[in-house]
């Protein structure tokens, strides 16, 4: 063993080490930075729809729902980028304007989450109540329409022999449009 080789290879690592991690480090927190931002940006298009109809409201309920949980998850990754700049900072690496920036952007999308997230959540319960009105109205108009298609299905000329393919087939296809409204 050369040890003199040994040192004159080894001294240069942790320099290059240096060099590659000054390089590397404001690139993952651009990226993550970026990727939190598109989601957080997304989720508050999606936090931002009103319910006109009852579909619309589950559908946006359950989103609140799915955020509410996940909330804590995303306040972590941006307390995980913050980490990665006090360190990078602790070390003298360069933090790019684009990172600063967008770091910004994504505290401030992370609080508008936050805020519409709770806003909705209030609203929901406002909105329960206001489209629970409305199934109350439409039940019973649904359950006359299954009570009309289950009569139709008892329709003789579906189990007459002497009605044609055809008669039988358009009767089938009215009582499939529907069933097909009726499940709309």
């Amino acid at each position: 063993l050369n040890l003199l080789k040994l040192i004159n290879e080894i001294k240069p690592s942790p320099e290059r080490c240096l060099v590659a991690i000054s390089e590397y480090l404001p690139k993952l927190s651009f990226n993550r930075l970026k990727t939190l931002c598109d989601e957080l940006e997304e989720s508050n298009v999606l936090l931002s729809r009103i319910p006109t109809n009852i579909n619309e409201f589950v559908e946006i309920m359950k989103y609140l729902w799915k955020m509410d949980a996940s909330i804590d998850d995303y306040t972590d990754r941006f307390q995980g980028i913050e980490q990665l700049h006090i360190v990078m900072e602790n070390y003298h690496i360069k933090i790019p304007e684009k990172n600063k920036s967008k770091f910004k952007d994504t505290h401030n999308a992370l609080k508008s989450v936050r805020q519409k997230l709770q806003e909705g959540l209030e609203s929901g319960e406002a909105n329960e109540i206001r489209f629970k009105k409305e199934l109350d109205k439409e039940v019973p108009k649904l359950e006359k329409r299954i009570k009309n298609c289950t009569e139709d299905m008892k329709n003789e000329d579906l189990y007459n022999t002497d009605t044609t393919i055809e008669e039988g087939v358009e009767l089938t296809d009215e009582l499939e449009k529907e069933v097909m409204a009726i499940k709309a």
